[in-house]
């Protein structure tokens, strides 16, 4: 597969093209932002498993952790307004 990038000849092959458009200024804080979303994620399914599992045992593993998911999806709207302004300044780079 061919692709084209910025400051390389006009054809070049696709891993080339990727590897320059990783190593572009601004991926660095898409790699951060990344790394807290999987946290965020992480925690409320987390913290829907535990409580499934104290409500109906281990089948309420699977539950809670899918209620943890759609919680993060929900919640993740309310970013703006309940990040620490520490960790938006280090998500920005």
């Amino acid at each position: 597969m061919l692709a084209s990038a910025p400051l390389l000849p006009k054809f070049v092959w696709g891993g080339a093209a990727m590897y320059h458009e990783l190593r572009k200024r601004g991926t660095r804080a898409m790699r951060r932002v990344f790394i807290v979303t999987g946290c965020w994620f992480l925690f409320w399914m987390g913290a829907g498993a535990i409580i499934g599992i104290r409500s109906n045992g281990l089948e309420g593993f699977f539950s809670g952790a899918t209620n943890g998911a759609w919680i993060a999806t929900l919640l993740s709207f309310t970013w703006p307004w309940i990040m620490p302004d520490a960790l938006e300044r280090w998500m920005d780079g």
